[in-house]
């Protein structure tokens, strides 16, 4: 099985593929590749050449692909559309399978390190999303249990997301909201390097991959993109007559 994974949700662009082997049910990797940039001039310009470079390396093509994975937000509206967008037209196309994984999510599990993290994306306002998970890397498996669920908040409310967590237990705080509020949240946890600023390829496939056994694949006809907060452009009111 050949998956491609992608995210669009931040400003930092990523895209991988990971092969695994069909004859073991364990999801044994044979091969991966990844890469992660800004996404300058943005998704829009430099998504699909990316995937196409990506998947060059490993002498794939997109109708090689038997799964998508991508990451479904929060995130920029732009960016989540320009995903979303791909994925579908992607599965249309080449026939693939298609599977939307939380952001925050998929930066909580990159974030290398065990315990409580807490991924959070500049949200823009002054405001970020934020989530709380416990990441695990037990007998070479990672595991990671949501603990506090997504919102959007401003950085002075990070502590109700560590209401009934105990002091003693230390907090790792990663993403780019953690980047642009580190004095706002310095006193909050520890502030993991900005390299966990975007999700990992690699670990988005993979996890794209246990939700895909578990749950099935996402329709495409009615899947959406995860925005949390309600986008800043609306469609004109019509003065009715």
């Amino acid at each position: 099985m050949l998956i491609l994974a992608f995210d669009t949700s931040t400003f930092q662009g990523s895209a991988g593929w990971v092969l695994i082997k069909d004859d073991t049910g364990d999801n044994q990797v044979e091969a991966f590749a990844k890469i992660s940039a800004p996404a300058k001039p943005g998704h829009a310009e430099t998504l699909l050449h990316r995937l196409g470079v990506i998947l060059e390396t490993g002498g794939h093509e997109m109708k090689d692909v038997d799964l998508v994975v991508f990451g479904i937000g929060p995130g920029t509206f732009t960016g989540l559309r320009i995903g979303i967008s791909t994925a579908k037209g992607i599965a249309a196309s080449c026939g693939a399978s298609i599977k939307g994984v939380p952001t925050l999510e998929a930066i909580a599990l990159g974030a290398g390190v065990d315990g409580l993290v807490a991924p959070l994306l500049d949200a823009g306002r002054g405001e970020i999303y934020a989530a709380m998970y416990r990441v695990s890397h037990k007998a070479g498996l990672l595991t990671c249990t949501m603990i506090s669920d997504e919102r959007v908040i401003s950085p002075s409310r990070f502590s109700d997301l560590t209401s009934g967590i105990s002091r003693e237990e230390p907090v790792y705080l990663t993403g780019s909201g953690a980047q642009k509020y580190r004095e706002d949240l310095a006193d909050m946890g520890v502030i993991l390097p900005l390299q966990t600023i975007a999700p990992d390829a690699y670990l988005l496939a993979l996890r794209g991959l246990e939700l895909f056994k578990s749950d099935g694949p996402d329709d495409p006809m009615t899947l959406e993109p995860n925005y949390i907060r309600k986008p800043d452009a609306k469609l004109p009111i019509r003065n009715r007559q």
